[in-house]
């Protein structure tokens, strides 16, 4: 009879649900603070894509820099928030206060190409 590694598995699962609800959190707060002014185009991972049409708007790019500004203060709101799961011994718990959030911006054309289903 050969023994099963089910406390390894569970311990496993633990880390896996708790890193994908952290991220979850914070990609949720991070869509909430963009959504005002930019349009989310797609999730990959732990990052997030979005983008603005020009509607000649004389202060576009001034509204950006302020909802960039209002998504790291967001972020950084619940992250703080989430402090609660250091007592948590799994290692995306005891991460969390390491995470940070990163922006970046690109000014120009862009064409968002459809491949089957995929944007």
């Amino acid at each position: 009879m050969r023994k099963a590694p089910v406390f390894g598995k569970q311990i496993a699962e633990k880390w896996e649900s708790h890193a994908e609800q952290i991220i979850t959190e914070l990609l949720e707060t991070i869509i909430s603070a963009f959504e005002s002014t930019l349009t989310l185009n797609k999730l990959e991972g732990d990052a997030a894509f979005f983008f603005v049409n020009d509607d000649g708007s004389e202060h576009l790019s001034d509204r950006i820099v302020v909802c960039m500004q209002e998504a790291m203060n967001a972020f950084s709101k619940k992250a703080s928030e989430m402090l609660f799961i250091q007592s948590c011994p799994c290692d995306p718990c005891q991460q969390t206060k390491n995470l940070r959030l990163k922006i970046f911006a690109h000014k120009g054309e862009y064409q968002i190409k459809k491949i089957r289903h995929f944007e």
